[in-house]
């Protein structure tokens, strides 16, 4: 079933996915699409290489942290 996907965080919108779920690998797979999202946002906005090798996965988590993911049909 197709189902949208959104990821907010103190009513920010932080990423959306519509995705075609049937099991928890595709439920899996779609929230890594949403990290993946994070993560590239992240290294836009690095400064420099050690910014960039040390925070990437740190910064993720830190937009992660209160953030709520809720799903609907689509």
């Amino acid at each position: 079933m197709k189902f949208v996907l959104d990821l907010t965080k103190q009513g920010q919108n932080l990423g959306r996915h519509v995705c075609d779920i049937r099991d928890a690998e595709s439920f899996a797979a779609a929230c890594d699409q949403l990290w993946g999202d994070l993560e590239r946002r992240s290294l836009e906005r690095a400064t420099s290489i050690g910014d960039l090798m040390e925070n990437v996965n740190e910064n993720v988590f830190l937009q992660l942290d209160g953030a709520v993911l809720s799903f609907s049909k689509a």
